[in-house]
């Protein structure tokens, strides 16, 4: 087996400080939840259902927009058949390993009105994904905080993956296939 690429998470673009640095923010939100069977997308489609650790903040901003930071930190994965994340290698079912990373969405504009609690740990929710990204279970994300969003996007995201002997995979911004590595 090739040996693993030296691969880092620039945690930089996904701190707080995306949301909070140039600009006067109040916190509205920090809440923690787990996702069950929460598919994990590749570039061909999902290769992994996960078991994720999120923690979700948001902030309103001076100007009225919001920003929202996700931290999935602590999580794991399972494999399923098929494609690997980077559709590069070919996965039987059941490895198994962890992942720590998330994403900034910011400048986000809608009403700010919460469909969960603001603050605390708001349980567990099996997400009952399938390989097709049906999720038929009910679950919070950013989006459960607001109405009528008109605007919001990624500012940055990164995922560092890790199999053991089969091998760990960075999805980050600013990597492409295969400078991150895989899941072999």
């Amino acid at each position: 087996m090739a040996a693993q690429p030296q691969v880092k998470l620039d945690l930089a673009a996904i701190g707080s400080n995306q949301c909070t640095a140039n600009t006067v923010a109040k916190e509205v939100v920090d809440v923690t939840f787990t996702l069950d069977n929460y598919a994990d997308s590749g570039y061909v489609g999902a290769w992994a259902l996960d078991t994720v650790h999120r923690h979700l903040r948001i902030w309103r901003q001076s100007q009225g927009a919001f920003c929202a930071q996700i931290i999935d930190d602590n999580s794991s994965f399972v494999t399923l058949a098929g494609y690997g994340p980077t559709g590069l290698s070919f996965l039987p079912a059941g490895i198994r390993g962890t992942f720590d990373g998330g994403y900034i969405i910011a400048g986000i504009a809608g009403r700010f009105s919460p469909h969960y609690k603001t603050r605390g740990n708001l349980g567990t929710f099996d997400a009952q994904c399938d390989s097709d990204f049906n999720c038929k279970g009910a679950h919070p994300s950013w989006l459960s905080y607001f109405t009528h969003v008109t605007t919001g996007g990624f500012a940055g995201w990164g995922w560092l993956y890790d199999a053991g002997a089969h091998g760990v995979w960075l999805d980050q911004t600013n990597v492409s296939p295969p400078y991150g590595g895989d899941i072999r």
